[in-house]
């Protein structure tokens, strides 16, 4: 006789469970001393037999791992400058074919091979503008009485160098971000008309046209590289440049790129023709993030005395905001995707990041730092950028919903004053 999946399932209710199987001591124990971290008055525990302290050790030391996107090594073109202050690029101008002198020869005649034609370059300039530093002290005596031996003493030490390290990389990838924000509403050099292409906007309404044309407008800009062989279209100052594929890497919004891919790709048997010409990352935001209250008032960073961030408030002093109460501004909300050529942005560094360290006798502590002084985040407007934004009248209907919402507001303050009078004049 067959057995119905009801039938199935009763026969595996007899099988162990922890209260079936467990004893009884064994039970209490672990209902008593409960399974989460202690309270901080419940840390000192007597042992049952001798009434004793029970010993704290120690058993891991954990950090906190910040995942760096490959974005930043994607994009980012790193140079040592151990001397001077300000970084030169130079572009060389290709000069344009002449006349040969070796035709039409006359006799009698000379053909002067000193003739002076001076070759074309322009020059750039980028100034330092990336200090980091960090410190943490650390006390000895102190440690001594936290750890039983040197293992955890040099287990804590080695996660605090890590800490460094990691503070550094997430500096470095943010300060990449600030970049692209910047080189998106740079004043100096503004992005080009040919710099900016409208594609459809990818959201839950988007249907399967709006992302095959999604991607094959995207595709176009690779087939304009193969087929050109100089362009200054795709740069801010119209430098001219052949065009090669494997040197731009797509920024696309990470929930854009998982639109297409777990809607468009996965109702198609020809993924081939779906897949973008270009290295993709995905990212969340182009930078530029600045926070705000939920009533909309702009908010300023709070610093501590070493300059250190501790919140946000509207007047940036005092007490800072409940996370929960600040509401995240992205200004490049419109843009779903970016194509950046590698080398666009560059760092240089003048002195190595390091860490160092300084005892001090009299208080008995050391002072561990990290630094880096005098490095550079700089953007070559020379290089390509395209932004692909969504369509300008889906941006200008947002723009617009959001001042009706406005002028609402206003109204009904209005409304609000009129009730309530002030009692001053």
């Amino acid at each position: 006789m067959k057995l119905t999946n009801q039938e199935i399932f009763k026969l595996c209710s007899s099988a162990p469970s922890f209260n079936n199987f467990t004893s009884k001591v064994t039970k209490e124990i672990f209902t008593e001393n409960g399974f989460e971290e202690l309270k901080e008055q419940d840390k000192d525990i007597l042992a049952d037999f001798f009434g004793l302290s029970v010993r704290v050790y120690l058993q891991k030391i954990t950090n906190q791992r910040p995942h760096i996107p490959a974005l930043y090594k994607k994009v980012v073109e790193e140079y040592a400058n151990p001397f001077g202050g300000i970084a030169q690029r130079i572009s060389m101008l290709m000069p344009k074919p002449t006349d040969p002198k070796y035709r039409k020869l006359v006799n009698g005649g000379s053909i002067d091979p000193f003739k002076i034609r001076i070759p074309k370059v322009e020059q750039r300039f980028y100034k330092q503008n990336f200090d980091f530093a960090n410190y943490r002290t650390l006390q000895d005596i102190e440690l001594r009485k936290i750890f039983l031996s040197e293992y955890g003493i040099a287990d804590f030490v080695n996660k605090l160098r890590e800490s460094f390290d990691d503070s550094y990389y997430i500096q470095k990838f943010l300060t990449l971000k600030e970049l692209i924000n910047g080189a998106i509403h740079t004043e100096n050099f503004p992005l080009k008309d040919t710099q900016i292409i409208e594609l459809p906007r990818i959201d839950e309404n988007a249907t399967n046209s709006d992302m095959s044309n999604f991607i094959q407008q995207i595709n176009n800009i690779a087939d304009v590289m193969d087929t050109t062989v100089m362009s200054g279209e795709f740069n801010a100052k119209g430098y001219e440049h052949g065009l090669y594929k494997n040197e731009y890497v797509l920024l696309i919004r990470a929930n854009v790129f998982n639109k297409i891919k777990t809607t468009l790709m996965a109702t198609t048997y020809h993924t081939q023709n779906l897949n973008f010409d270009f290295e993709v990352e995905k990212v969340n935001n182009f930078g530029g993030i600045t926070y705000e209250d939920k009533n909309g008032t702009p908010l300023l960073p709070i610093y501590d005395d070493d300059g250190a961030v501790i919140g946000y408030n509207a007047s940036g002093t005092g007490e800072p905001l409940p996370k929960t109460d600040i509401v995240e501004v992205d200004p490049n909300e419109h843009i779903q995707a970016m194509l950046v050529q590698k080398g666009a942005f560059f760092t240089s560094e003048q002195q190595a990041y390091s860490i160092k360290s300084i005892y001090n006798p009299a208080g008995e502590y050391l002072n561990i730092f990290a630094n880096q002084p005098n490095a550079s985040f700089n953007y070559d407007a020379t290089y390509d950028i395209i932004e692909f934004i969504e369509p300008l009248n889906t941006i200008t209907n947002n723009t617009n919903t959001d001042t009706n919402n406005t002028n609402t507001d206003t109204n009904n303050t209005n409304t609000d004053n009129t009730d309530n009078e002030p009692e001053n004049p």
